[in-house]
């Protein structure tokens, strides 16, 4: 015969297996994903400090603190109609997650969340309009290789990471529009790279505070959207404070060949050439207007003989 503090204690036990513990927001979290499995639209942010839900049926908004919710690999596996998935300040269980059964997905968002080199996102094969934002983590590296299933990934940003190698090629990626690595460490970019941009739909390329001094020239008129006015947004220093004054002591290499700093900003002033050593001192505004004297042609700059109707390289 059961004593009454062994039934207590088997109920304590019992409910225990069905709920969380207040303080255990993963578990919590959890628990939602699993008895809404009609969920499309996830959204976790950190604001009040505590724990919040918002759930509207097909839409659930999760306020926790950061870093307090730490997702297994499989923690989305049961929603069968997940679209966007928006995470601020989630820890990875494994550091990996599983995303190749949510083949309706459209938007994914997870930033502020210490991703590094070592995450692995599995992402689903798809062929719906997609955007990745993979912003404000920890990367040091990435290889566009991660995305192949990605094939109509339409926007990719990578912004404010300490990405240095940035490697592969956009051939898989031809639905890709818009590119923003704004935030690095990236000083060059690899021909082939490069080169690999012609095969995609990229209407604009943001390199805005990296280490970039010269991108080698791009072929643009075989750029699907080129005749749309391609833009490339190069921005050396950072916009908060405006500040530009060192350009002078970086080196330059002026070459109407070449892409680079094509300032249309009065501090442009500031920076001359290095190189070659016969242009050396002159200020880089003065050798673009060379260029174009010396290439004239009534739909823009012309560099090794391609016209390039709008290059846009920001100093502001």
């Amino acid at each position: 015969m059961l004593r009454a503090s062994t039934v207590i204690l088997l109920l304590t036990l019992v409910h225990a297996s069905t709920s969380c513990i207040s303080w255990d927001y993963t578990c919590r979290f959890l628990k939602i994903l699993k008895e809404n499995p009609q969920i499309s639209t996830i959204y976790v942010y950190n604001s009040s400090g505590g724990f919040s839900e918002r759930n509207y049926g097909s839409d659930l908004n999760v306020d926790a603190p950061s870093g307090s919710i730490k997702l297994p690999t499989d923690a989305f596996n049961k929603l069968k109609s997940l679209s966007s998935l928006t995470l601020y300040r989630v820890r990875l269980e494994n550091n990996t997650l599983d995303l190749t059964k949510h083949q309706k997905l459209e938007n994914i968002q997870i930033s502020y969340s210490w991703l590094n080199d070592s995450t692995k996102i599995l992402y689903p094969e798809t062929l719906r309009p997609m955007s990745l934002y993979l912003n404000a983590n920890n990367f040091t590296t990435f290889s566009l290789c991660s995305l192949k299933n990605l094939t109509s990934l339409i926007h990719l940003d990578l912004s404010s990471n300490k990405i240095a190698n940035f490697s592969g090629n956009f051939s898989r990626l031809k639905s890709l529009e818009n590119i923003v690595l704004t935030g690095n460490n990236i000083s060059k970019l690899s021909g082939s790279l490069l080169k690999s941009l012609q095969t995609v739909n990229l209407t604009m390329l943001s390199l805005q505070q990296n280490n970039i001094h010269c991108l080698s020239s791009i072929n643009f008129d075989k750029i699907s959207n080129y005749s749309n006015g391609f833009r490339v947004e190069i921005n050396k220093e950072y916009p908060y404070y405006g500040d530009v004054s060192t350009l002078k002591e970086r080196e330059f290499k002026c070459d109407c060949n070449s892409i680079f700093y094509n300032g249309t900003n009065y501090d442009m002033l500031e920076a001359v050439c290095t190189k070659p050593i016969d242009l050396y001192g002159l200020p880089i505004g003065l050798f673009i207007e060379d260029c174009k004297d010396k290439n004239n042609s009534s739909n823009g700059m012309k560099l090794d003989g391609r016209n390039i109707k709008k290059i846009e390289i920001n100093f502001s």
